[in-house]
């Protein structure tokens, strides 16, 4: 249950952050910081079941938890430029997240890397899609987002949770 808060924590906090920073916002540093103290809690996390060293790797690795928030940060910037091609190489980075800290994960879990993988690239296309409709004034359909977004979350939550019990015979 506290995976499931922490990382559905992280789907709003990413969010308002992205929706403050593509509007120029003066809370966007609080937002940006806030949602760092959320990275920590989950590496931490990570780090009570697996080691400090892994919990070090997973926040702070190369396409890792921390580099996937600096790469929506990027889109965002690009996002309020109007520059495709920013945009486009962060979704590149992102899409790489997906398969690195995805395998990273499968690694740890014993989950099937095909599985984590496509959980986490939904993850990254319910945020972007979130935060294009909302800098392009659709908030309806962004609210949507928002709250698929959330709720994936807890899929996500159950998947890894569920294998980490499995694998530590907790069930």
């Amino acid at each position: 249950m506290a995976l499931d808060r922490l990382l559905g924590e992280h789907a709003v906090l990413a969010m308002n952050a992205t929706n403050q920073g593509v509007t120029g916002s003066k809370s966007f540093p609080a937002a940006a910081k806030s949602l760092d103290r959320n990275s920590v809690e989950l590496s931490e996390a990570i780090a009570s079941i697996y080691g400090k060293n892994a919990g070090g790797v997973s926040l702070n690795g190369k396409f890792q938890w921390r580099d996937h928030i600096k790469f929506f940060v990027d889109y965002t910037v690009a996002l309020a430029k109007k520059d495709k091609a920013g945009q486009a190489k962060a979704v590149a980075n992102l899409t790489r997240y997906t398969k690195e800290h995805g395998a990273l994960l499968a690694k740890a879990t014993g989950l099937p890397k095909f599985a984590v993988q496509n959980d986490l690239l939904a993850h990254v296309l319910e945020l972007k899609n979130q935060l294009d409709s909302y800098a392009s004034g659709n908030h309806g359909k962004a609210t949507g987002f928002y709250r698929q977004a959330y709720s994936h979350m807890f899929m996500t939550g159950d998947l890894l949770s569920g294998a980490i019990a499995k694998q530590k015979n907790l069930r």
